[in-house]
């Protein structure tokens, strides 16, 4: 017994490459989606400034001035002047000086200007075992990124 030749029976092929081509194109775009996605959300966050800070401490606690701020526990206390010395000016609303003993936003209207750049300081009591950061925070408070971390001599 001879079988008839299977002419004509091909029409199964196209409907199974058409599924394959449309799961590849479906996977393609749902990987170009999700990196636009991920990409767009970064846009979102604000970058942390880059900027570069520095110290001079002094055994001698600092006068009580427009620019300086306590931030003591009770110990040996001293000034640490505190200095902007290169990078972006930041917003004095963004930036925080912490140490264990308490937080303080960085007085930026000390010059009657709402940004922190180049050549700005301030003083501030600390103990000489303490450890103080500077700290930006992002305008929804989101975000926080330590800028600089100071050691005090006796730490």
């Amino acid at each position: 017994m001879e079988l008839p030749p299977f002419a004509g029976d091909d029409r199964a092929v196209p409907p199974v490459v058409g599924v394959i081509l449309m799961v590849a194109i479906t996977v393609i775009l749902a990987a170009v989606v999700g990196t636009v996605a991920v990409g767009l959300t970064d846009r979102f966050e604000q970058s942390t400034p880059q900027s570069s800070f520095g110290f001079a401490y002094d055994a001698e606690p600092p006068d009580d001035g427009a620019c300086s701020t306590d931030l003591t526990d009770g110990g040996d206390t001293g000034n640490l002047t505190v200095t902007h010395e290169s990078g972006e000016a930041i917003d004095g609303d963004q930036l925080y000086l912490r140490t264990d003993a308490g937080e303080a936003e960085w007085k930026a209207d000390c010059d009657n200007s709402d940004t922190v750049s180049t050549g700005d300081s301030i003083d501030v009591a600390v103990d000489a075992d303490q450890t103080l950061r500077v700290v930006w925070e992002a305008e929804d408070g989101g975000q926080t990124k330590t800028i600089v971390r100071w050691d005090g001599p006796n730490d």
